[in-house]
């Protein structure tokens, strides 16, 4: 019934010809196997070819070959247009589950051509086996996304250091990249040391409003590399800036273990900020 349905409706449906496929699989795998090709004569989309592998994972046992060489044989010259973008990764998840991951960069390319604005597309891009052009072309279609930014910026540190440097002091200056802060100060400090760091989060602070995370890895530095005094400093800027129980309870545990003198100035702050029970909390 289900055989004569789909021939008689050349049905556009993957799901009637992977099911047809997969009960004919159960006696003549080569039939099977003609009817899934002749889908996607019919269906040339990412769709059909996703449920065509879904399913030959799934009768795998029945096979005369190896899986990724079947599989192989049901990829076209030309990648299949999607439907939409998830999709696409779905197939890449396909791929990589049969041993033919190889294949998913070409359908990328193909599927951008689709969704141009795609982030998880052009992230899914730039982690299989990306070139500067296609970095280029990355933040060329989405200008203001930070994720992308970091992509570009941490292969540019590893492939061009020089550039990456001009391109960090260019982004920063943006109002899209406070939550890259962490990763700028990093690379400033592996660069430049203690002294070039702490210039670059004081120029930071000129040119935006620098986010938590910002001040909380300028910290981590100032406490592997810095005296206590100077990490004081740094726990006093981010207390004023991002004034949370959590930050007042981190600078309070500091001061007992290094700077003791310091609790009755840190208590006195706290009890113009909060209440009782909340200053319960910080203790």
């Amino acid at each position: 019934f289900l055989f004569d349905k789909a021939l008689s409706a050349q049905t556009r449906d993957p799901s009637v010809w992977c099911c047809l496929a997969g009960h004919v699989a159960e006696k003549d795998i080569e039939k099977a196997l003609s009817l899934l090709r002749r889908s996607l004569t019919l269906i040339p989309t990412a769709e059909c070819l996703l449920a065509v592998i879904q399913l030959l994972h799934s009768i795998e046992n029945r096979l005369t070959q190896d899986l990724s060489k079947v599989v192989a044989t049901f990829l076209p010259d030309s990648p299949f247009p999607a439907k939409t973008e998830g999709t696409v990764l779905s197939l890449g998840s396909a791929l990589e589950m049969v041993g033919l991951d190889d294949s998913f960069p070409a359908i990328l390319r193909q599927a951008l051509t689709q969704f141009p604005d795609s982030k998880p597309l052009w992230l899914a891009s730039l982690s299989n086996g990306a070139g500067l052009s296609d970095y280029e072309s990355a933040v060329a279609a989405l200008p203001e996304d930070s994720d992308i930014w970091r992509e570009y910026l941490i292969f540019l540190s590893n492939s061009n250091p020089e550039k990456c440097t001009e391109m960090w002091r260019e982004v920063m200056k943006k109002g899209f990249s406070g939550t890259l802060s962490a990763l700028y100060l990093q690379s400033v400090f592996t660069r430049e040391g203690l002294k070039g760091v702490r210039d670059a989060f004081k120029e930071l602070k000129s040119w935006n409003s620098v986010p938590e995370c910002g001040y909380q890895a300028m910290l981590s530095i100032e406490k592997e590399n810095s005296s206590p005094g100077q990490v004081f400093q740094m726990y006093s800027e981010l207390v004023t800036s991002y004034s949370s129980l959590s930050n007042w309870r981190e600078f309070l545990n500091f001061c007992r273990e290094q700077l003791p003198e310091k609790i009755g100035d840190i208590m006195w702050k706290c009890k113009q900020l909060y209440s009782d029970s909340e200053i319960a909390e910080i203790l």
